[in-house]
């Protein structure tokens, strides 16, 4: 148990807090709550082991929660989960006691079971070893007068803008605060860094192309209530370069790595162990070079690598390509470089 002197667990092997997967289990408790229309907050404790601690691949053993209601039973006095609302989606992995919080709106007022499900999946008919099934305790629900956020999403996402949108069951009046910082930067709620809107979507201008950005967003309901904040990840695109009358890429290769060309992006056909990578030796210029790797020492396979950018031509100008090139001598006559310049919406690269 968690705390107190019991806690709800599931049964298995003589009575006792293990399962040896020699069935298919699904199996439920539920206790009825009469509740109104309104949004409510669930918390509990618990942990769902099954066979996920062996392998964490592996999702069939699982513990989940539901809101059904009481005339949606079967003919065995089961809880139709299907129409019911899912709490908390599936829980597994957790060895040791976790807290589990979450928010749902009740769309009627009337009675609801509240249910836990365990499900496990068959092993063999023979079942070993025995595995930890699921606990719970120190069950909340409670009525909440402020929801946050939900389905948080970017969309619209331009090299330097982007479109964030929500959804939000709030019927009180609401403003939606929100921040924006660069992945991996530190936010702290601090009001210096707030904005807010009434609408349930924001658009963002003057964002850095080729960036990972993060979202926050909170509800602050009537004025008083703030809700936890809810975040989104999503990066900007590069800018497309317009090539006028001078245009150098020289420059870019010195910040890349071998597992970051950074605006330009890889495609190789037929042997997929070729590709482009950045070297600090027997340079042109600057610090690094682009050259062409392999994961393996013997080419077994005609290939073509790749290496694409997308840039913007302007149309009725004449443009020259100019780029410095070697190649090693042990390399056959049927390996070569080569530069081209097709429309960037064609599906053949």
């Amino acid at each position: 148990m968690y705390e107190g002197e019991r806690s709800l667990y599931v049964v298995g092997e003589g009575g006792g807090h293990l399962y040896a997967g020699r069935k298919n289990t699904d199996v439920c408790a539920y206790r009825t709550l009469e509740l109104e229309e309104a949004n409510y907050a669930f918390s509990f404790m618990y942990h769902s082991e099954g066979r996920n601690m062996g392998s964490a691949a592996y999702t069939k053993d699982y513990l989940q929660v539901y809101l059904v209601p009481v005339t949606s039973m079967d003919d065995d006095g089961n809880p139709i989960y299907e129409n019911g609302i899912d709490i908390s989606g599936k829980l597994y992995g957790k060895e040791d006691w976790t807290l589990y919080t979450g928010q749902a709106k009740v769309p009627t007022a009337g009675y609801y079971n509240l249910v836990f499900r365990w499900q496990n999946a068959l092993i063999s008919a023979y079942g070993t070893p025995k595995y930890l099934p699921a606990a719970v305790d120190s069950i909340t629900v409670k009525e909440v007068s402020c929801m946050p956020v939900a389905e948080i999403m970017a969309d619209s996402i331009a090299y330097s803008s982007a479109t964030v949108r929500w959804s939000s069951d709030n019927r009180k009046q609401t403003i939606y605060e929100y921040a924006v910082i660069k992945d991996g930067d530190t936010f702290d709620g601090s009001s210096a860094d707030l904005e807010s809107t009434t609408e349930n979507s924001v658009r963002l201008e003057g964002l850095t192309p080729n960036t990972a950005y993060r979202i926050y967003v909170r509800t602050f309901c009537d004025n008083v209530v703030y809700t936890d904040w809810v975040n989104t990840l999503f990066e900007t695109p590069c800018y497309i370069d317009t090539i006028d009358l001078e245009h150098s890429f020289a420059d870019d290769f010195e910040a890349y790595s071998n597992s970051d060309l950074d605006c330009w992006r890889q495609y190789s056909t037929l042997y997929s162990g070729v590709y482009w990578g950045c070297a600090n030796d027997n340079v042109y210029s600057g610090t690094q070079v682009l050259y062409l790797r392999k994961h393996t020492s013997t080419m077994t396979e005609n290939n073509t690598a790749w290496m694409l950018r997308d840039v913007y031509l302007k149309p009725g100008l004449n443009y020259q390509v100019t780029f410095y090139a070697k190649q090693d001598k042990s390399v056959n006559n049927g390996t070569g470089i080569a530069v081209a310049i097709g429309d960037a919406d064609a599906t053949d690269e």
